[in-house]
């Protein structure tokens, strides 16, 4: 053994280092104390994105097994209202309140998720009007990217069939509630509980930027579809800013609510009116709110100049690439990623 007393030291030269095994590198980039809390939080959000395909597969498949009933349920308006209802609160809800007690148990978040009063209320009266306006936009993303695939010969079947979906009118104000709880109320409760708080709170340990994207990008897979994907992700960049800048996720369900509510709005129209008079009531609304949103962001920002500077996260600065290896290679998340992935795939013919 010579000076340095290192038995790696085949010949006296300078003292090799052994080579690390394949499992031991793995261990030391996802599971080093800096990124362990990100691995196991990615660990538990992959596996709440599966139970919630899965129990999505299972509910379809359950109705399906009764083609009477579900003949029945696809007719009656009340019926099929109560069925997307019970849908939103047990695949959604029920799969991530699964996820949110794995996370209590294992420590991955502090406290309650923040369903709290907002810090400021004209702020927050502000985020939500520029928030409306920026899912606006998302809309105006979404069809422009349509018409560019189409030009590119790449067509959507959500797409078309949402061309050939007729909207069915309530014809009493039970029913016009009904529709309002179904559409707008609940998926804006369980999906900002689900996006901004089961899966974004606990990646902001990692910075709020970090957090808000990868909701957001997971928000627009989610869907399924490639009409909804642009829209979604656009707006879930917005609601995660508004919900952590406002301190409260009320404030992206408020968001959320009015862009449902508005869009549901928008299908009455087009339902009543003829359609040259449907495309000018739709620019005029969808324009104006994106307007006044620009509005209240400039008001915003004139507020609160440092408005971009989110906060970094606990654990200092990271490798944006490291951080996005873990959250795509964490085994539960690939699984996931690669089920939406082909359900994007499957909506798009040529």
């Amino acid at each position: 053994m010579s000076e340095y007393n290192s038995p790696y030291e085949p010949f006296g030269g300078y003292p090799y280092p052994p080579k690390k095994s394949f499992f031991a590198r793995v261990k030391e980039y996802f599971l080093c104390d800096k990124y362990i809390v990100l691995s196991a939080s990615v660990t538990v959000i992959g596996l709440g994105l599966i139970l919630y395909q899965f129990m999505s597969m299972l509910y379809s498949f359950v109705l399906r097994a009764f083609p009477d009933f579900y003949s029945e349920a696809l007719n009656d308006y009340r019926l099929s209202g109560v069925l997307d209802m019970f849908y939103t609160v047990l695949c959604v809800g029920g799969a991530f309140t699964v996820a949110y007690i794995l996370m209590k148990k294992m420590g991955l978040v502090e406290g309650y998720l923040p369903f709290s009063a907002p810090r400021n209320a004209s702020d927050t009266f502000l985020l939500i009007v520029a928030g409306l306006g920026i899912c606006f936009v998302g809309n105006i993303a979404t069809n422009f990217f349509v018409s560019v695939m189409a030009g590119m010969g790449i067509e959507f079947a959500s797409y078309n069939n949402a061309l050939a979906l007729t909207q069915a009118l309530p014809s009493n104000a039970f029913e016009f509630i009904l529709l309002t709880v179904r559409t707008a109320v609940l998926p804006a409760i369980f999906e900002e509980f689900a996006f901004r708080g089961v899966i974004m709170q606990p990646l902001r340990k990692y910075g709020d930027f970090f957090a808000i994207i990868v909701s957001a990008v997971l928000f627009g897979l989610v869907h399924g579809n490639m009409t909804q994907m642009p829209f979604a992700i656009i707006a879930g960049v917005a609601l995660g800013y508004a919900s952590i800048v406002s301190g409260s996720l009320w404030t992206g369900v408020i968001i959320h609510f009015l862009n449902n509510f508005v869009s549901l709005l928008n299908s009455f129209a087009k339902e009543l009116l003829s359609d040259s008079a449907f495309m000018l009531f739709s620019v005029i609304v969808v324009y104006g709110i994106v307007l006044v949103g620009v509005a209240a962001l400039s008001m915003f920002a004139y507020k609160n100049p440092y408005f971009l500077r989110l906060r970094p996260g606990k654990y200092g600065k990271h490798k944006k690439s490291k951080l996005a290896a873990i959250v795509c290679f964490i085994p539960s998340m690939t699984i996931a990623l690669i089920w939406m992935i082909s359900s994007l795939a499957a909506d798009i013919y040529i």
